[in-house]
């Protein structure tokens, strides 16, 4: 985004969002189709349930633009949402991932605390290992089909 707002009194300069994306290992430019403005905060997150992320766009002096996927991917994901900071390791019949549950998005954004991996041509899930922040391990070993949300709760004590 750039620096005008009205509070501010400086020279009013809409500009366009770019989306930089990577495809066969090369990165490569688009522009979405929102209108040129003032741009502030993405964050993505899978809003309408299809396991394909989605943006929601903040502007300045303006609405936020909500860009809905179309589930457009024959990949398989998995989400698991917990506590922020918890560490996620999982193997599938394709390999290991890794990834941190986190809520920070970009600036002045927060998204809900789920991790969105997406797993390629992964069919099962193997195990599932989540280290949560104070230090309780949770683990499962139980094979199950990806494509769906895992709530991951630590025990009660």
């Amino acid at each position: 985004g750039d620096l005008w707002s009205e509070a501010m009194q400086l020279p009013h300069q809409d500009l366009p969002m770019h989306l930089l994306y990577q495809r066969s290992g090369v990165f490569q430019e688009d522009h979405l189709p929102v209108p040129d403005a003032s741009w502030r905060s993405t964050i993505a997150t899978d809003f309408n349930g299809d396991g394909v992320l989605d943006l929601l766009l903040t502007r300045a002096a303006a609405s936020p633009a909500l860009l809905l996927s179309t589930g457009c991917t024959s990949n398989t994901w998995i989400e698991i949402e917990g506590a922020p900071g918890s560490k996620v390791q999982l193997q599938t019949d394709q390999g290991t991932w890794t990834g941190w549950i986190q809520t920070d998005s970009s600036y002045s954004s927060a998204r809900p605390p789920i991790l969105h991996l997406g797993l390629g041509q992964s069919h099962e899930i193997q195990s599932l290992n989540v280290y949560l922040p104070g230090g309780e391990f949770l683990s499962s070993s139980l094979n199950f089909a990806p494509n769906r949300r895992l709530k991951i709760q630590p025990s009660a004590r």
